[in-house]
């Protein structure tokens, strides 16, 4: 069985704490990470634009489901949700998740918004290329061959990658 997570980290110093369907974890910085309460039943994209919202500050989201597929989710105070995709949607249901992941036009454009948003809000400033080339570094040829496409054997693994590595923002295992 693979990995099912939801994880929210709002920056600028600010606290989950009090934040609806968010129970607060760790601090890495100035990010505090919070557990997404409902086990899948809240929208990601609504979750990451409330704490934006409420807290007046950067959030960046993401879920992981199954080890399969992961999309990540993040805003400023003043601007609209972004995502990037990871991997095929679960289970081919989300149409729209695969296509993202799959068309390179679209992927490389969500990494140019995830790199404009780290450019205002993360430790560290990745280009686009930078966050491209990680996710490919971890596409595994075998298993692209047998899904028709290009693939990951965890999605997790390009979600850490982004949240730890390239955005400098911490560990999404962290507890």
């Amino acid at each position: 069985m693979g990995l099912w997570a939801e994880r929210v980290a709002v920056g600028a110093g600010r606290d989950l704490d009090g934040v609806d369907g968010v129970e607060p974890l760790s601090r890495s910085g100035d990010w505090q990470f919070g557990h997404v309460l409902g086990n899948f039943s809240q929208s990601m994209e609504d979750l990451v634009e409330a704490v934006t919202r409420r807290l007046d500050a950067p959030a960046i989201g993401f879920y992981v489901a199954d080890s399969d597929a992961a999309a990540i989710y993040f805003a400023g105070p003043n601007s609209r949700v972004g995502w990037l995709a990871l991997n095929h949607s679960y289970d081919d249901s989300d149409d729209e998740h695969t296509e993202h992941w799959l068309d390179p036009d679209r992927h490389r454009e969500a990494a140019a918004a995830l790199a404009a948003w780290a450019a205002a809000y993360a430790p560290r400033k990745p280009s686009e290329d930078e966050i491209l080339a990680a996710l490919e570094a971890r596409i595994d040829p075998r298993l692209s061959a047998d899904v028709g496409g290009r693939a990951m054997v965890f999605a997790e693994d390009g979600v850490e990658v982004i949240f730890n590595e390239l955005l400098g923002i911490g560990s999404i295992h962290a507890e």
